[in-house]
């Protein structure tokens, strides 16, 4: 099952009628779509790890489709989403590796044809609507008839610029409890901006879109996040030291990775608990805001009349394979949750 095809499943699921040669939609559902960044299948309805705290992911599996086996496209944000968002493979237009938003239709001729997924819903009749990381910065200018934009980076940061833990170039990977509340989080702001839309009145049908960072390194979220994963309970992934000695030159070249940290240089240092511990921190703080927002369309006019999506782009390793990271086409890195719940 390929990610791709969650545009697609929509889609499908919109009730069209052709009328004198027209398409015309007919009791149009709302629809919104929650995306997580680099969400692995460490939740409590796919059983990736066992002490996963993830009840709000979990209740909207339970009473919607979990696709159990859904794959990205390419293990690496910008790629996925373009892929995604754009109805289009990697093999098609060429997108393997991180992108502009405002660069994907000049990729080829293929994606200068494209048509996005929120444009195609504009075209026929929604009220369009995004908040965070949706493309894989925002969006393409112009996508939304109502863009929240995306606050910079994956901070919050620490003041002094100083990493708790590992502070090489090429990747924002470090761990640690920080900020102090969870106001301080971007995605907190994101789930609020996606909450005031659903306490408004529509007079069309919306489509509605959160894009989450968490669990996006820096794994930072506030401490009450790590204090539900005490280190003593914490439990690492499966790890063989030779577990790549029988791969080909290039699949070792594909995953050579030497900002990341190594599972050897994790267990040297006696961090692995502590990251797998940061990970789950961070996976439960954004079920959390998954599930404000679904408790606000539960209580909103659109609870019996929305369809909602939640995807990840991409998986994470957490230790498996010798590496923290993803960029490589193992399950962990591949495999990610997608649900599509009907109302």
């Amino acid at each position: 099952m390929k990610l791709l095809t969650a545009s697609c499943i929509m889609l499908g699921l919109l009730p069209i009628d052709q009328v004198n040669g027209k398409e015309k939609t007919k009791d149009k559902p709302n629809v919104l779509m929650i995306c997580v960044d680099d969400l692995n299948d460490w939740i409590g309805c796919m059983g990736g790890h066992p002490l996963a705290k993830t009840p709000n992911i979990d209740k909207l599996a339970s009473r919607g489709i979990l696709f159990t086996n859904a794959h990205c496209q390419v293990p690496l944000c910008g790629p996925s989403r373009a892929s995604l968002l754009s109805g289009l493979r990697p093999s098609t237009t060429g997108i393997y590796g991180q992108i502009k938003d405002g660069d994907i239709r000049s990729a080829n001729e293929q994606t200068k044809k494209a048509v996005f997924l929120p444009e195609y819903l504009r075209n026929n009749g929604y009220h369009t609507m995004g908040i965070g990381k949706i493309f894989h910065d925002h969006a393409p200018a112009g996508v939304f008839d109502e863009s929240g934009g995306r606050e910079k980076g994956f901070g919050p940061l620490p003041p002094n610029g100083k990493k708790f833990h590992w502070d090489k170039k090429g990747t924002q990977t470090d761990w640690g409890a920080f900020p102090e509340t969870d106001q301080e989080m971007p995605d907190y702001h994101s789930a609020q901006w996606t909450i005031e839309r659903l306490k408004q009145k529509h007079t069309k049908p919306f489509f509605l879109s959160v894009g989450f960072i968490r669990p996006h390194v820096p794994w930072y979220v506030p401490q009450k996040w790590f204090d539900k994963f005490p280190i003593e309970t914490v439990t690492t992934p499966p790890y063989k030291k030779d577990d790549r000695n029988d791969l080909p030159p290039i699949a070792l070249q594909v995953d050579d990775l030497p900002m990341m940290p190594t599972t050897e240089w994790a267990i040297e240092n006696h961090q692995w608990q502590n990251m797998v511990q940061a990970y789950l921190a961070c996976v439960s703080f954004v079920d959390n805001c998954v599930g404000e927002v679904l408790n606000e369309l539960e209580k909103s006019d659109y609870k019996n009349n929305t369809i909602v999506i939640l995807w990840s782009d991409n998986g994470y390793r957490l230790g498996e394979k010798g590496t923290f990271a993803k960029q490589c086409l193992w399950n962990e890195a591949t495999r990610v949750p997608l649900i599509i719940s009907l109302p």
